[in-house]
């Protein structure tokens, strides 16, 4: 994992086994980007790891990448829906695809992030083939 000054990164390889017919291997990346308000960031890093690889891997070889960033808008303060995450993902020959979710807990704002992105991306995949 590599420190910043204004927040964290940490990319990480998932390998998954897929399967099919075909035992095939499939490979993305998950980068994980903080603020410097949120804490516990090797812990978190490993949590959204295991909720995007067990969310995502239905889709197979189709993801080449999901970037998450986290934001606390309040700091340390309590507020409503003030834990913000963005999900994006990379999807092989399609623009990024990216969808938000703010909640009271980064817990809830990651588990929103991950339902809204594993929806859209199978809807997103169901119309390419559909016209293919």
């Amino acid at each position: 994992m590599t420190h910043r000054s204004r927040g964290a990164v940490c990319a990480t390889n998932i390998h998954m086994h897929i399967s099919d017919e075909t035992k095939a291997e499939t490979t993305f990346q998950i980068q994980v980007n903080t603020d410097h308000n949120i804490d516990g960031r090797e812990a978190l890093a490993r949590h959204i790891k295991g909720t995007v690889a067990s969310a995502m891997n239905r889709f197979g070889d189709e993801i080449t990448r999901v970037e998450v960033h986290l934001s606390d808008e309040n700091g340390h303060k309590f507020g409503q829906n003030d834990k913000h995450c963005v999900m994006e993902a990379r999807l092989k020959g399609r623009q990024p695809t990216a969808v938000t979710h703010a909640a009271a807990t980064i817990n809830d704002a990651i588990a929103g992030s991950t339902e809204k992105l594993k929806r859209h991306v199978a809807s997103t995949l169901a119309k390419r083939h559909a016209h293919s």
